[in-house]
């Protein structure tokens, strides 16, 4: 009697079966990884958009917390409550330097100048559009002399239009330092 000798390896039905099992996992493996790197952009532009606006808003509030003698300018058409586009003030340095704060709408960024310096230096990013800026006064100040001796409160907001076209808005509120408003 003779035996049948086995044969070692693979049928071709159970070949093409792996090999399609294989293309489906690889498929829906790079899809969950396009996906993992598509949203990691997306978180990383925003963090980006959302730095941006924090450090122009610092820069904003760090200018204002030293200021006196500060005037509201340029309204477009609001009233008191709803705030102004641009701010200017003195600075605490000697001699003082008026600085200005404001929205350029046409490039969407916002800027400050030193009145008199000859240049204005934006301070957002070309990255992020600023669609919205405004500055409320309130307290005593130059065009409102109201005899108090309260250090102005100033508002500040802001927003904003990242790249993948998502609105950001922040705001905050500045205490002009008592110690340098009298002192002037």
């Amino acid at each position: 009697m003779k035996y049948a000798k086995k044969q070692q390896g693979f049928t071709l039905v159970e070949l093409i079966v792996a090999m399609s099992l294989f293309s489906i996992i690889v498929v829906v493996i790079s899809g969950i990884f396009m996906q993992t790197v598509k949203f990691q952009k997306i978180v990383a532009n925003r963090a980006a958009a959302i730095d941006n606006l924090g450090l122009a808003m610092e820069e904003i509030a760090r200018g204002t917390r030293t200021g006196v003698k500060f005037t509201e300018l340029d309204r477009v058409g609001r009233n008191a409550s709803e705030g102004v586009t641009e701010l200017k003030f003195e600075n605490y340095k000697t001699p003082p330097e008026t600085v200005r704060y404001y929205f350029d709408g046409d490039d969407g960024r916002i800027y400050k100048e030193i009145v008199g310096g000859g240049f204005d230096l934006p301070i957002t990013s070309s990255n992020i559009e600023i669609t919205d800026l405004k500055f409320i006064l309130q307290g005593k100040n130059s065009s409102q002399d109201s005899g108090d001796d309260i250090p102005p409160r100033i508002t500040i907001s802001m927003t904003a239009e990242g790249i993948y076209k998502e609105l950001f808005t922040i705001q905050t509120t500045v205490g002009a330092r008592l110690i340098y408003y009298k002192a002037r």
